[in-house]
């Protein structure tokens, strides 16, 4: 004899579970969509308060970066160019490291 099984109790909790779900979703979603339409829009003159101050270009390095305790900045020696090129061009040959 065969015994029914009773899949459709599992089956329809599973499927309240997805509709809850479902409408916990959409909720979060209209509080997202209320939350954005009270903020004001940023006005094309406004500055993103993110990089206020930012000048485009290398940036100066902050004062804390420029001091070295007990160090004395020097000068790296030049070296010196074979005899068979101009000097302008030995300059900056041969420094890549």
């Amino acid at each position: 004899m065969a015994r029914k099984s009773r899949p459709t109790f599992k089956k329809r909790q599973k499927e309240i579970a997805r509709q809850q779900k479902a409408r916990e979703k959409m909720n979060r979603r209209l509080e997202k969509k209320e939350e954005a339409e009270s903020t004001p829009p940023v006005l094309a003159g406004d500055e993103d308060p993110d990089i206020a101050g930012i000048q485009p270009g290398p940036q100066p390095l902050p004062e804390e970066w420029n001091y070295v305790p007990g160090h004395v900045p020097t000068r790296a020696p030049e070296r010196e160019a074979p005899e068979d090129q101009p000097a302008t061009e030995r300059k900056g040959e041969g420094d890549s490291q």
